[in-house]
């Protein structure tokens, strides 16, 4: 037979009923309490991780470029023309027979020809350009590939900038288009015939034809080789 409950009794049981569900939901609220600062802080680390990851790559971006500054310095002015023209230009600048090398010489050449419009004045060969004319070119093209800084006097870009105006010259006189004031040519004794000309360099997937050919037929007093 069970006891019968008194008031003060089951007053008690509620008691330890109401504790024990305050228990279980306080205990409830602190898990989640706790979820929500792991969560937070996992963010932090991660923000903090993309911060670290976004300043690595802006130093390697740095070392990089001062690597590069450096090699540029240390080979600045160095490089003086070489003696032997006949050799073409490719050759003479230390460029090798490789893809990378073959696409630099083409893309210089291509800048020689994009800066000498608007300022080269195709009437007057390569020595009667002024030399502001041709210290503008000089430096926009340094400026476009910093490789030539290496070079004394900026002597392959006179190069490629000589056959450019030689060979835009005697397009323009073969149509015709050549101004009424191009400047007239003392009479010379005839100029031994030109040998041969070597075969075209193809770099870069621009036709450019070797340097020598314009300078082996310089100083034959004709016009149009005195570019």
């Amino acid at each position: 037979m069970s006891p019968t409950a008194t008031p003060l009794t089951t007053t008690a049981m509620q008691g330890q009923s109401r504790r024990r569900r305050t228990t279980a939901t306080g205990s409830s609220g602190a898990g989640r309490r706790t979820l929500a600062i792991v969560e937070k802080e996992l963010d932090e680390e991660k923000k903090k991780n993309a911060d670290l990851q976004a300043e690595n790559t802006t130093l390697k971006a740095a070392v990089a470029k001062a690597q590069a500054d450096k090699e540029t310095s240390d080979g600045k002015d160095t490089i003086p023309e070489p003696e032997d023209k006949k050799t073409p230009l490719f050759v003479r600048m230390g460029f090798k027979e490789t893809p990378e090398d073959e696409q630099l010489y083409g893309a210089i050449a291509r800048t020689v020809h994009e800066r000498s419009f608007g300022v080269v004045d195709f009437n007057y060969t390569y020595r009667q350009q002024s030399t502001e004319r041709l210290m503008k070119i000089f430096k926009a093209v340094k400026q476009a590939h910093p490789i030539l800084v290496r070079y004394q006097n900026n002597w392959p870009t006179a190069a490629l900038l000589r056959q450019f105006i030689n060979n835009r010259r005697k397009y323009l006189r073969s149509i015709g288009a050549l101004g009424a004031n191009t400047p007239a040519m003392a009479p010379q004794p005839a100029a031994p015939a030109a040998p041969a000309p070597t075969p075209v360099a193809a770099t870069g997937g621009v036709a450019v034809p070797n340097i020598g050919d314009v300078e082996q037929q310089e100083g034959g007093g004709e016009e149009q080789n005195d570019d």
